[in-house]
This record gives C-alpha cells, sequence and structure tokens, in this order.
C-alpha cells in the first residue's frame, strides 16, 4: 500500500507541473495564430500628418511649383549638395513625375519618366542643380517630382512641377490668408476645422489655383508647417498653390525648409505673372534688396498681360476707390502717424519713400492685382493712376481659422484672360466689392464660419449664411461633414484628395447622414507607395442648403467608445467653486463624435451639457455647484461614436464644505447628539481611480445593448489553469479510490 501510494503521489506531482505549461504553449500558439491572421493588412490608419516632410527644393515645391509647357526644360536647386560623407558625387539613376488624376471619371496613376541632367553637384555652402526636361507627351496637371540615386536613397519633391497643356480665357483662383496652423478662434480645434474647409474647398470648387498671402503657420513650428502640408497635400492634391510668407511666418527659417525661398515669381500659360513678396516679418514692408529684386521681375516681364502681387502685409488702410494723380506729393499717401487724411497702413507708413515707390511699379507696369491679409478682416481698394491711366486692384481677405473683427472666410476670384476683368462667381448678398463704406463693415468673402464662432455683434448676418466643414480622424476611419448654408455655391463635382493610409487596406466609403440633396461615391483608389498615401477619387453633389456626413474607413466599427476619468481640478474639489472635470474619451473604430454630460446635485436639479474636445481624447466639463454644505454631485458622462455605438459612465463626487447643522433631542433623562454625515459609495467597473485624488468615485459603463460590470485581471487567458484544476480533482479522487480500495 506504501509502494502504491508513493507512485501516486510522485504521478500526480509529474501532472501538476506539466499541465500547465501545456495551457501555456496552447495559449501562445492561439495568440500567434490570431496574430498572424490580424496582419493580412493593417487596419489602423496613420495619423494625417505622418505623410509629410520637409521640402528638399530650395527654388520649387509646394508652395512654388515649376510651371512649364510639355518639351519645355527647368534648372532645380536643391537645399543639400549630392555629395556622399567623402564628398563623392551621388548619381541619379532616374526620375519621374508622380501624379493621380481623372480621366473620364476614372483614377489614373501616371508616372511619367523625365530626362534629367546633374548641372552642378553642389558643396558645403550651395545645393545641387539638376535640369530637367519635360517629355513632350506629358498630360497637364500637379506633379511630385522624384529622383532615385545611385546610394538608393529617393527625393520627392511634393507637388513642385505643375504641366500646362494649355489655359483657359477664364482662370478661377482661391485667395486664402492667415491659417495660423497651431492656432484658432475659439480654440485650435475649430481652426482646425476651419483649414480643412478651406482646402477641401479648393477641390470642390475645381478652381486652377491657390494664391496665399502667408501666416501659414502661428508660431514657426515644425508641427504646424507638418500639419500646413498635410492638409494641402490631402485636400487640395491637385490645386496649384503660390505662397508668400507672413510676420508669423518670420524667421523663415522653418518656412523655408518645408516651403521654399521666400521672394520669386512664375508665369503661368504666358498670360500671367505672380510675384512672391517677402513683406519682412514685422518690418511690415520689404527690405530694400527686396524691392529692387521685385522692380527686376516686373521689367524683364512687362510683356505678360496679367501681373498679380502676393504680399502679407497690405499697403492701404482704406476701402473704396482712390485716385492719385503723382506718388511723389499726394497727402493720401504720406505717413499715416503725421498726416491727416493717409490711406496708407502703419506697415508700409514705416518706410514711405519705399511705399510709394512700389506705387510706381505698379502704375508703370500695369499690374492687375495686389493681394494681402494680416489684418484679418476685408478691405477692397480700386487705386486708379490718372497719370498712366491704369487700374490695381488691392483686395486684402480676412483671415480663414484666426481671430478676427467681424468674421473668417476666403475669396474666390475670376480673371477674363481677354478682357482683363476681376470679377467674383460666389458674391454674397453683403458683397460690397471696391465700394465707398467704412472699411470695418466690410462682408465680401466667403464665410468660413458659423454663427456661435462669430466673434462680434453682426451674428445676423451669419444665422443661415455658411459654409462650413468638419474633420475627425479615428483607428480605422476618418469622418468628414461639409454643410452649405451659402446660396451663391452649388457643388457637384469629382475630384481626388489622398490620405496616408496603410497599403494593403482597403478604401470603403458610407454617408453616414445626408439632407437638402447632397450625395457622396467613391470613383476607385490607387496606392502612392512613394509617398505612403493612397489617391482617392470621389463624387460630390452638394447643393445649397444640404448637409452631408460620411466616413472613409479600413474596417467596420463595431465596438463602442471607452470613457475614464483622468483629473479633477481643484483636487480637493469644493461647493461655491469652479470644478474642472478632464475625461479621456476614445474609441478603436472611427472616432468619437459627441459627449454629453450631466450634473446632478444631491436633492437638486439635473444640468446638462455637450462636451467640447479640449485636446486629443480629451475632453472637458466645467461646472460649479451653489450650496451651504458639503454636498455628493453625480456625473454622468455619455459618448457615441460615428457608428452610432453609445457608452455611459457615472461619477459620484462629495464636494467639501461646512457640514450641516447637528440634529439635537433632549429628553428629562438625558441628552442624545445625532451627528449624520455623507459618505461616497464606491462600485468598481472598467475604470479607475485617479491616483492622488481626494475623493471616491463611481463607474459604471453601459452600452446601447446591455450594461455590463466587469472585474479587470492581469493576464489574459486561463484556460490552461482551468484544464489543470480539472484534471487535478479527477486525480486525487482516482487516487483516493485506489487508496480505499487498499
Amino acid at each position: 500500500m506504501k509502494k502504491t501510494f508513493n507512485r501516486g503521489i510522485t504521478l500526480l506531482l509529474i501532472l501538476l507541473f506539466i499541465i500547465p505549461i501545456i495551457g501555456t504553449v496552447s495559449y501562445n500558439v492561439s495568440i500567434i495564430n490570431a496574430t498572424a491572421e490580424d496582419t493580412e493588412f493593417n487596419p489602423i490608419i496613420p495619423n494625417i500628418n505622418t505623410a509629410a516632410f520637409p521640402n528638399p527644393g530650395l527654388n520649387i515645391g509646394p508652395a512654388l511649383p515649376a510651371v512649364l509647357a510639355p518639351g519645355e526644360s527647368f534648372t532645380a536647386i536643391l537645399k543639400t549638395p549630392l555629395l556622399d560623407d567623402q564628398g563623392n558625387p551621388i548619381n541619379i539613376t532616374n526620375a519621374y513625375l508622380l501624379g493621380a488624376f481623372l480621366e473620364e471619371n476614372q483614377l489614373v496613376v501616371i508616372r511619367k519618366p523625365i530626362s534629367c541632367t546633374v548641372v552642378s553637384y553642389g558643396n558645403e555652402t550651395n545645393g545641387a542643380k539638376i535640369n530637367i526636361t519635360i517629355p513632350e507627351d506629358t498630360i497637364g496637371g500637379l506633379y511630385d517630382l522624384v529622383f532615385n540615386l545611385s546610394n538608393n536613397d529617393q527625393i520627392i519633391l511634393p507637388r513642385s512641377v505643375w504641366v500646362i497643356t494649355g489655359i483657359d480665357d477664364i482662370i478661377r483662383f482661391i485667395h486664402m490668408t492667415d491659417l495660423h496652423f497651431g492656432a484658432g478662434f475659439p480654440d485650435e480645434a475649430t481652426g482646425q476645422q476651419r483649414r480643412f474647409t478651406g482646402y477641401l474647398m479648393s477641390s470642390l470648387l475645381g478652381v486652377n489655383m491657390i494664391l496665399n498671402t502667408g501666416d501659414e503657420a502661428d508660431t514657426q513650428a515644425s508641427s504646424q508647417y507638418i500639419n500646413s502640408l498635410s492638409y494641402r497635400y490631402s485636400f487640395a492634391y491637385n490645386i496649384p498653390m503660390f505662397m508668400s510668407p507672413g510676420n508669423h511666418d518670420y524667421p523663415n527659417n522653418n518656412f523655408v525648409k518645408y516651403y521654399e525661398e521666400t521672394v520669386a515669381y512664375r508665369i503661368i500659360g504666358g498670360k500671367i505673372l505672380v510675384v512672391l513678396v517677402n513683406t519682412d516679418g514685422e518690418l511690415g514692408h520689404p527690405y530694400y534688396e527686396t524691392m529692387v529684386k521685385i522692380e527686376e521681375i516686373l521689367e524683364n516681364n512687362s510683356d505678360i498681360p496679367y501681373k498679380i502681387l502676393l504680399m502679407h502685409h497690405p499697403v492701404f488702410y482704406y476701402q473704396g476707390q482712390v485716385y492719385i494723380n503723382s506718388t511723389s506729393d499726394s497727402p493720401l499717401l504720406g505717413d499715416p502717424r503725421s498726416v491727416s487724411g493717409s490711406i496708407i497702413s502703419y506697415y508700409w507708413g514705416g518706410n514711405i519713400t519705399e511705399t510709394r515707390w512700389l506705387l510706381r511699379l505698379v502704375e508703370d507696369y500695369n499690374v492687375t492685382l495686389v493681394l494681402a491679409g494680416h489684418i484679418h478682416r476685408d478691405q477692397y481698394v480700386a487705386y486708379h493712376s490718372t497719370r498712366t491711366n491704369t487700374t490695381t486692384l488691392f483686395q486684402t481677405t480676412t483671415t480663414l481659422s484666426h481671430g478676427t473683427g467681424n468674421y473668417q472666410g476666403l475669396q474666390v476670384d475670376q480673371l477674363n484672360l481677354t478682357t482683363g476683368e476681376i470679377s467674383y462667381p460666389y458674391a454674397w448678398q453683403w458683397f460690397v466689392g471696391y465700394s465707398n463704406v467704412s472699411r470695418y463693415d466690410v462682408y465680401n468673402s466667403i464665410p468660413i464660419t458659423k454663427p456661435e464662432y462669430t466673434e462680434n455683434w453682426r451674428q445676423d448676418l451669419f444665422d443661415d449664411t455658411y459654409f462650413f466643414g468638419t474633420i475627425d480622424q479615428g483607428s480605422t476611419g476618418i469622418v468628414m461633414t461639409l454643410e452649405n448654408m451659402y446660396d451663391p455655391i452649388n457643388i457637384s463635382n469629382s475630384f481626388v484628395i489622398t490620405l496616408p493610409w496603410p497599403e494593403n487596406a482597403p478604401v470603403n466609403l458610407q454617408v453616414l447622414e445626408s439632407s437638402g440633396g447632397a450625395n457622396i461615391s467613391m470613383l476607385g483608389y490607387q496606392y502612392l507607395h512613394e509617398v505612403g498615401r493612397v489617391a482617392i477619387a470621389l463624387n460630390m453633389t452638394l447643393p445649397a442648403h444640404s448637409y452631408l456626413k460620411y466616413v472613409l474607413y479600413t474596417v467596420e466599427d463595431q465596438a463602442p467608445p471607452t470613457i475614464e476619468l483622468k483629473r479633477i481640478l481643484p483636487r480637493a474639489p469644493a461647493i461655491n467653486r469652479t470644478i474642472k472635470v478632464f475625461i479621456d474619451v476614445s474609441d478603436e473604430g472611427w472616432g468619437v463624435e459627441k459627449v454629453y454630460g450631466a450634473v446632478t446635485a444631491e436633492h437638486g436639479e439635473v444640468v446638462q451639457y455637450n462636451l467640447k474636445r479640449y485636446s486629443g481624447s480629451t475632453y472637458l466639463l466645467t461646472f460649479a455647484v451653489v450650496s451651504q454644505y458639503m454636498t455628493n454631485v453625480t456625473i454622468n458622462i455619455t459618448a457615441v461614436d460615428y457608428a452610432g455605438h453609445m457608452a455611459s459612465h457615472s461619477y459620484t463626487l462629495t464636494l467639501s464644505g461646512p457640514e450641516p447643522p447637528v440634529e439635537t433631542t433632549t429628553t428629562t433623562t438625558e441628552e442624545t447628539t445625532t451627528t449624520t454625515t455623507q459618505q461616497t459609495t464606491t462600485t468598481t467597473t472598467t475604470s479607475e481611480q485617479t491616483p492622488g485624488q481626494t475623493t471616491t468615485t463611481t463607474a459604471q459603463q453601459t452600452t446601447e445593448e446591455k450594461t455590463t460590470t466587469t472585474t479587470e485581471e492581469a493576464g489574459g487567458n486561463n484556460t490552461g489553469i482551468m484544464v489543470a484544476i480539472v484534471v487535478l480533482i479527477l486525480i486525487i479522487t482516482g487516487v483516493a479510490a485506489v487508496l480505499i480500495r487498499k
């Protein structure tokens, strides 16, 4: 019997050692198999900024493309030499143009080989120079320029070559200014929505080009220029852009790093001269050397019939018609600091000699249009020179997405290349053009704003007249909305956008909501592996007074959002004080659409809130409870994602304050004192107590289908342990039976 008992114990110990190992092996194999299946494609969409990078070109780039006809050549100057660490030349093995276009409503990706010759490999102070010839059979459009190098590197100059095969009699362009990436009104998130709207409108309206007059970034930060490039690549992919820097882009180190040089020109189709003028930061007007270069450009291209200058600071503080006989002695052109009645801005008034020099150039070379920004409001001046019998229009456009004295917007200009007339095809009822009215009451631009985001008392103008869009990126989907409440615009157009995208993942489109006849369909998509993006061809109908919400996604969104309390300020919340509650709301699918909050004070009313995004996935709830004594407050947070899934959490806080009065009961024999205190109960669910928090919270999560209470444990799969326990019980039972029989 003793021998049999010892064998049983030995067998039991062996089994106890082996069975958990078997369970663990099964667990790891199942995880590996699941991972292998999931990696057929990665459904997670990269952040929209991930495929933007500095521009390697100096005299060519995304805001200064080379403009050529098929068969023409140009010389591209790089910012760095084509030399290795030992100073040996790096050769170009091949080069091509890269672009995605719509041809008869079909998406076509073109990789057009080009011939190029290295003129100079450069040195420590100068970048390489490369001569490039465009093939005769190249179709018109905007391209990336790609060089493959002998050291296996690749150089990409994005959106840097505009091939023109012909030019129409009517040219339309968008004038936008003061986008201030990194800032916005009333917050950065709202500014970001306006920037998205402005760039996408270029594609929706099918304009020929964008003219941008600076303050693209707010503080010259690299992240702001990367964001700027990302939006420009994504939503105005096939629209050439020319941009001069603003005072917020100064100093121009990062502007040049991510874009290109700041004083330059381009000739478009042999008919339009576009000149970029740098008004040099807070100086507010060009340096002398810049003025010399501008005069040289105008003189060398005097035969070009239409000339447009882009500058950030406006020449005039005025609205309406101006007639000037002589730039040298007109009192209207004096220094506004000392001359009463001067119409010159304080910026240009800092150097009146230079101001009069510019105006003489405008007159002598018959400049058609001078575009500016900076003052964050509209201001239109028709400048008539009786000396030269010429008229130049000075158009200052309001900010697209920053603080302003009235509203945010952009303008669409139309230039007739036969008559030279400038017109505004989308002018609205408040458009005053170049009329003589108060310069503080001009609303010429297309309003990219909504009533709740308007800063002054004229909100009545925008109650039902605006064009506004939003973009929200989730893990597996990007949701976009467009609301067209602007009567002059009725959109029906096909266009191409590009987005950072996992290369093996599909692109799906779903309309989430629409009204007023709005609709969208996808015509196709193709990957641009060189730049880590997918080109998507869309067809959209967006009539006036319509609304459209749609999602571009990799996989379906099947899970509700998650809600987590992150922080409470102050750390010891109290009655009669402002309390800020920071809530993290995240979603593994298409993103969070709405977050609601409800605050219920003990024995008090329920107050409802729509929570606004504070930063990233953090939402902020701000409230105060008026009370005489300490009290409990219940906070209910509800989040809804774009797929319609809902999640809710409840938090109970005790707000500190004076304790309620002591209730005292007296009898003839003894005195009894009863003290009533209030405590917070705790229920543990999917959220956790914030470290360092002095109050106790409860957290319960519900979805639209059921209510669950879960306890989270370390580890993932307990199958091995369960099997071991069952087998152990069976073995013990067997051993006991043997012992009993013995």
